[in-house]
């Protein structure tokens, strides 16, 4: 956004999220094991489906039964897989209100004053110095 390399972008984002203290705030969000959890899940549910199907249909190239276990794996991996391909959106946002958060908490207070509330709330020292503003 910047013009700047990846890694001194990257070391001026933590300082910067250090010095806000939305570190805090990063350690306590619950983000990634949600979508973790949801991802495996979904992918049980699918291997359990791929599992019925085998077994309901008997497909003649599983007469001895040879292909469930691959079969089953297979439909785990791809559905986790494209599970967490699709949460990754939910993921990155997180990761970029944390960002804006530090950057600029006054555009969360103007733009959502109710979560910008709820972060002074919860989380006092991240927002110190800032005043909710008011709507026009």
């Amino acid at each position: 956004m910047y013009g700047k390399a990846f890694v001194p972008a990257a070391k001026d984002t933590w300082t910067l999220i250090k010095d806000r203290g939305v570190d805090a705030l990063i350690n306590d969000c619950l983000i990634g094991n949600v979508l973790q959890m949801g991802a495996f899940l979904c992918a049980a549910v699918v291997a359990l489906v791929a599992w019925l199907y085998i077994t309901i249909t008997k497909p003649e190239y599983n007469t001895t039964g040879s292909y469930t276990a691959p079969i089953i794996i297979a439909a785990f991996v791809l559905a986790m897989s494209m599970f967490m391909v699709l949460l990754k959106s939910i993921d990155s946002g997180a990761a970029t209100t944390f960002v804006c958060l530090a950057e600029d908490p006054d555009a969360m207070a103007r733009n959502n004053p109710q979560l910008f509330a709820m972060v002074r709330e919860t989380y006092p020292q991240v927002v110190r110095g800032v005043h909710a503003v008011e709507r026009f």
